[in-house]
C-alpha cells in the first residue's frame, strides 16, 4: 500500500567537478576550523546555537488522538524509530520511496523543508489502516 500521495521536488543534479571542487574548502579550511573549535570547547555551543536558529516550528499545530510523535536526539536512531512506528501504524504494509514522503518533520531545518511532506497534508493518516500519523521531531523544551 502506497503510504502517501506526496511527491517531493526532484533533487538538483551537480556536475561531478563541482562536487569534487567543493571538497577543497571543506577539508582544507572547514575541518581544521572545526577541530580548533572542538579543542577550545566552543564547537558544541556553536552547533547547538546554529541548530536552534535553523530549525522550523510546529506553527499552529494542534495535536489529535491519532498523532504519534517520534522524538529522538540527533543521530540516535531516529530513522529506525520512524520505520518501526510507521510499520506499526500501517500494520506492516507501508510502501514509500523515502520516509520523509510519509512522515512530517515540522521542525526541520529550512533547506530540507521543501523535500518533506508538510504537516498539513492529510494523506498519511487517511491511508493508514489504524488512522495513526507518525510525526518526526527533535524538539527539545527547556
Amino acid at each position: 500500500m502506497l503510504a502517501s500521495d506526496f511527491v517531493p521536488p526532484p533533487a538538483p543534479s551537480f556536475n561531478p567537478w563541482v562536487r569534487y571542487l567543493s571538497y577543497v574548502p571543506l577539508y582544507g579550511l572547514g575541518v581544521p576550523v572545526v577541530k580548533l573549535m572542538e579543542a577550545a570547547g566552543v564547537w558544541p555551543l556553536a552547533m547547538a546555537h546554529g541548530l536552534r536558529k535553523s530549525m522550523g516550528s510546529f506553527g499552529d499545530y494542534q495535536p489529535t488522538a491519532h498523532d504519534v510523535l517520534a522524538c529522538c536526539y540527533f543521530k540516535c536512531g531516529t530513522t529506525w524509530l520512524l520505520q518501526i512506528a510507521l510499520q506499526i501504524a500501517y500494520r506492516g504494509t507501508a510502501e514509500f520511496d523515502n520516509i520523509h514522503a510519509v512522515v512530517p518533520w515540522p521542525d526541520a531545518p529550512g533547506r530540507f523543508a521543501q523535500r518533506i511532506i508538510p504537516l498539513s497534508n492529510p494523506s498519511p493518516s487517511q491511508r493508514s489502516p489504524t488512522g495513526l500519523r507518525v510525526i518526526k521531531t527533535h524538539y527539545h523544551s527547556n
